[in-house]
């Protein structure tokens, strides 16, 4: 499992700096792997690539900020960062039909997009979780939001305008300011007196022929999206408290020492290099 790790550990240093800082990164990546039921190293790589979207590693603060933290400070910023997110998306995980692995990957898509609208790791993954819950396909289902976020940046483009006619106090400029949680909570009013045929004309306007059916999902569950949006940001299930059920299982217990006789036996056998390294101690931090 160290070596897994370590795959995306020198990943890790490119981005965070110190080693401190990289071994809470990978303790965060192995987390989500065992919570969210997945291998090692697509955990870290999901965890890597939401990470890169936005700059969740360094907890809203700007790099020459984080920079010029001491190592431990960074440590502290990482670990406080990632647990923050994994609590919520363990919750949607446990609060709806997706999975984290599902999740993740839909995150994914469109994360870049979301978190420049002013979207955060909540609203983000209850969206991901609601689309996937009403049937969509995952390979999918972030592309449609993707295009939503996008269509909605733009001032002149129909989705702003359109927004902007069922908001009177919103012009097309302003709507382009507001996150999709703000836009879909205030459309609401205007969104309830449409017929049928009117909502499907309006969700084109806002996500393009392709994806409507997404957004249509979006308005016409909105009240079930606005319940996994409270739960992930109420926290209601931890990644820890997770994690510390997984670990009394007979099966983690016999993992954990294979992981642990691995490294032993690597130690003693080999020249290991610096990644390898930095992700076993993590692994061994990770795992007592």
């Amino acid at each position: 499992e160290a070596l897994k790790a370590s795959a995306r550990t020198a990943q890790l240093k490119q981005i965070l700096g110190s080693q401190e800082a990289v071994i809470a990164g990978t303790e965060a990546g192995l987390m989500m792997a065992a919570v969210g039921e997945m291998e090692t190293e697509l955990g870290m790589n999901r965890l890597i690539n939401l990470a890169q979207q936005t700059q969740m590693f360094m907890g809203g603060l700007e790099k020459a900020t984080y920079d010029k933290m001491t190592a431990e400070q960074q440590a502290i910023i990482v670990t406080k960062a990632t647990t923050h997110a994994l609590d919520q998306l363990n919750t949607v995980e446990n609060s709806s039909v997706a999975t984290m692995e599902d999740i993740t990957f839909v995150l994914n898509q469109f994360a870049s997009q979301a978190h420049i609208a002013g979207e955060n790791i909540a609203e983000m993954s209850a969206k991901a979780a609601l689309l996937l819950e009403t049937g969509e396909e995952v390979s999918r289902a972030g592309t449609g939001l993707r295009m939503i976020y996008q269509r909605l940046g733009v001032a002149t483009g129909d989705a702003a305008q359109a927004v902007a006619e069922a908001v009177p106090e919103w012009d097309a400029a302003t709507v382009t300011t507001k996150s999709l949680t703000e836009v879909l909570e205030a459309i609401q009013p205007a969104y309830a007196n449409m017929n049928s045929e009117q909502k499907r004309q309006f969700a084109i306007q806002i996500a393009g022929a392709r994806h409507y059916i997404k957004f249509l999902k979006l308005m016409e569950n909105h009240d079930r999206l606005s319940e996994l949006t409270t739960a992930a940001i109420e926290k209601q299930y931890t990644a820890q408290g997770d994690f510390n059920e997984i670990a009394k299982t007979a099966a983690f217990r016999m993992k954990q020492l294979e992981a642990n006789m691995f490294n032993l036996q690597t130690q003693i056998g080999e020249e290991l290099a610096e990644s390898y390294l930095i992700a076993a101690k993590a692994q061994e931090r990770f795992l007592t």
